[in-house]
């Protein structure tokens, strides 16, 4: 008698035993399918696209800053059409084409950032599943773990999306403009006979 009761103990714990395995799979399937779904893809595609317009419409307003803050500079210095101009434009290329680049590596970065927020986040409830929570607590979870990666990853944006692209340039307006300030104070003397007592 004593072994009937055990067997049936055995069964009634074989069969629990079976329904949380089952209910760990599907929870499992489910925190699965949301993190993999097309829709969290075109996420992606969306979160991408827009922080690549964002970084590159920045660098289109500087280089639009700089080309103008570059022709007055060569203007004033009287270096309008020479090489300095050619000089000028090409470093204007080369600086646009490295901050173009360096866009993209920020946003490969930053998607990758994403995505292993939302890995990890997968991972986590995948974990929490095997504790038995049921499918519906762990879909608003997921679901959840989703928006709150988009938050991280747009807070990150506002800070990585703008830098300064044309440093190298500035630096040469920066340069001409002392040198033009040195040539005007060399050719006014300070109080002297020929000095402008008004300035």
């Amino acid at each position: 008698m004593c072994l009937g009761g055990g067997n049936k103990a055995s069964k009634a714990a074989a069969a629990a035993e079976a329904q949380k395995q089952d209910q760990i799979q599907r929870t499992t399937a489910r925190v699965n399918a949301i993190f993999d779904s097309p829709t969290r893809q075109a996420g992606y595609r969306d979160f991408t696209s827009a922080l690549r317009n964002l970084m590159q419409g920045n660098i289109l307003k500087q280089q639009k800053t700089a080309q103008r803050k570059s022709k007055f500079s060569l203007a004033s210095s009287g270096l309008i059409g020479g090489s300095a101009e050619q000089s000028a434009r090409r470093l204007m290329g080369e600086e646009t084409s490295e901050a173009l680049l360096q866009a993209d590596r920020k946003v490969a970065g930053a998607l990758s950032d994403l995505q292993g927020q939302d890995e990890a986040s997968r991972l986590q409830l995948i974990n929490l599943a095997q504790t038995g929570v049921d499918t519906g607590t762990a879909a608003a979870q997921a679901s959840a773990a989703i928006q709150n990666s988009i938050g991280k990853a747009k807070a990150n944006l506002a800070a990585d999306s703008v830098w300064d692209a044309f440093a190298g340039s500035a630096k040469l307006w920066s340069a001409r403009e002392e040198a033009r300030e040195r040539r005007r104070a060399a050719l006014t003397p300070v109080g002297g006979y020929y000095a402008d007592p008004w300035g």
